[in-house]
């Protein structure tokens, strides 16, 4: 019996003192990790798990932007997205449980990195006349990209991951120039230089040539353009020219004699950038003339003297054409002369006018018929052309009214009888 009472005095103090012993141990409290970091855009939850000997613990965020979720002894931490580019930013989590020293978590997230964007050229060049598009290929992050163009001439439209650029028309001779730019979420803005040459101008002096038919002289073309090249081309068939370059002249020539009795052309097409294209036609004339040489006279209605006018040869002895005006008669008359040196004249009265021909061009003369004529050679054939009235006296005036004589260029005068006696005895037929 008192074996038995010892025992439950034991097993009573044994209780009482691990009672005590309960009662009087710390809380504990720790948190692992103690430190979370999170990027500006981040989706994914992160663990922060707690330890402690209490039956309860609490916490509290400093910052609205930290979202949290308990789980047991975890508790789950995700942030809002951060839109600042320029700095992060921090929060702290506070941890209580009982009585123990509380634990912290600090919460960093870092600054927004910016949207990238990139494309494939900088720069787009399109002649004046230039129709077609070009495309810039877009890379970037962001959800959406936008261009702008800088100027009405300038098309910017979107497709798919590229950008098709086009213009319209520089009719200027000037170039212009503009850009697109493209924005891209908050990446930096990109900008495309588009640049449109200005028109090119091209002209080509003489606006044509011809050639006698046995020569192979040259004769020179002038090239003018704002262009940086020009070009020339012809006919590949075409074999009867050739043409050299020297800078801005061009250097054409027939290779030989037309030996046809028919001309013969060519055109020598001339290029120049956005120029509208040049046509010169080129002429090698036949072998023989189109038409005989002719001379044309014509008597003016009012006369003050009897004039006459005529074709010789060489020395003025053999009459190859002539025609008297007067007061009276006359009328026009075309006569067919041969080919040779030929010289023109016009008598008026007892002496005569002797005038000259050129070998090649022409002479205009007035005489005292009041007309004017236009002696001329091309090569091939001789004319004396009426070119009008240039003053007409009155009928019947008096010589001090009649016009004066004009003073003839390149002509001379000559006392030369044995023609006088030759004109009269024509005069009488």
């Amino acid at each position: 019996m008192k074996k038995l009472k010892l025992l439950v005095v034991l097993s009573a103090i044994f209780v009482f003192s691990a009672n005590s012993c309960k009662k009087d141990e710390p809380i504990t409290l720790s948190v692992n990790p103690q430190q979370l970091t999170f990027n500006a855009v981040d989706t994914q939850r992160q663990p922060i798990v707690v330890s402690t000997n209490a039956t309860e613990w609490s916490y509290q965020a400093t910052e609205s932007w930290v979202k949290t979720e308990k789980a047991n002894d975890i508790l789950y931490v995700s942030v809002e997205n951060h839109t600042n580019l320029e700095s992060g930013r921090n929060a702290i989590i506070t941890f209580s449980a009982g009585d123990a020293p509380t634990a912290s978590v600090i919460v960093n997230q870092n600054a927004k990195v910016r949207d990238n964007l990139s494309i494939n050229t900088t720069s787009l060049t399109f002649e004046a006349n230039e129709t077609g598009t070009k495309t810039v290929v877009i890379a970037t992050n962001a959800s959406d990209w936008t261009p702008t163009a800088g100027a009405s001439w300038i098309t910017a439209a979107k497709s798919g991951d590229n950008l098709n650029v086009s213009v319209s028309t520089n009719s200027s001779t000037s170039a212009r120039n503009s850009n697109v730019t493209i924005k891209a979420g908050d990446a930096n803005d990109v900008t495309i230089t588009v640049t449109q040459n200005g028109r090119n101008t091209l002209s080509v002096s003489p606006s044509s040539l011809t050639f006698a038919y046995n020569t192979t002289a040259s004769q020179n073309l002038t090239v003018t353009t704002n262009a940086s090249s020009w070009s020339v081309s012809r006919p590949s068939s075409v074999n009867w020219i050739q043409y050299t370059f020297n800078g801005n002249i061009l250097s054409v020539s027939p290779t030989g004699t037309n030996t046809s009795t028919s001309a013969r052309t060519v055109d020598l097409t001339f290029e120049a950038g956005s120029a509208t294209a040049v046509v010169v036609r080129v002429t090698q004339n036949g072998s023989t003339p189109t038409q005989s040489p002719q001379v044309r006279f014509r008597k003016t209605s009012n006369n003050a003297y009897t004039v006459m006018m005529g074709i010789s040869n060489y020395d003025v002895t053999d009459f190859l054409a002539y025609y008297l005006f007067n007061n009276s008669t006359g009328t026009s008359s075309y006569q067919t002369i041969t080919s040779g040196y030929h010289i023109p004249f016009a008598f008026e009265g007892e002496e005569p006018v002797i005038l000259i021909w050129p070998s090649t061009g022409t002479y205009t003369y007035n005489f005292q018929n009041n007309r004017r004529y236009t002696f001329e050679y091309n090569g091939s054939t001789y004319r004396m052309i009426d070119e009008g009235t240039y003053s007409l006296p009155v009928e019947g005036a008096a010589p001090a009214l009649a016009p004066e004589k004009p003073t003839i260029e390149n002509a001379g005068k000559q006392q030369m009888p044995e023609v006088t006696n030759r004109l009269k005895d024509l005069n009488k037929k």
